[in-house]
């Protein structure tokens, strides 16, 4: 996707956005390439095969661990588990909403 695709879906300024991904491809975790479909938009491309390098290691761990935590938990526990994060989610989300559309 494009930077400016990336800022709306953050909710970061296009100059912030275009900060974190020059950090980003200076570390080799993203690239920009042109569009093959529209030449003048950059596409902000992830190197998936560094990014599983770095990070593939830590969110296996991070399974394993989680895995260990939801073993303590009934099927009934865990709906509710679930029901209450995705209630929380969206409540977020509208206060987001909320706070994006004041002056």
């Amino acid at each position: 996707m494009t930077a400016g695709e990336l800022a709306i879906l953050t909710g970061l300024t296009t100059g912030a956005i275009t900060g974190v991904i020059d950090r980003l491809e200076k570390r080799g975790f993203v690239n920009r390439e042109k569009d093959p479909k529209d030449r003048r938009k950059v596409l902000i491309v992830p190197d998936q095969e560094k990014s599983f390098q770095v990070f593939g290691p830590m969110f296996t761990r991070l399974q394993e661990k989680l895995t260990e935590v939801y073993q303590q938990f009934s099927e009934d526990d865990l709906q509710i588990i679930a029901s209450y994060f995705d209630k929380t989610n969206k409540a977020i989300h509208e206060l987001a909403k909320e706070l994006k559309n004041q002056p």
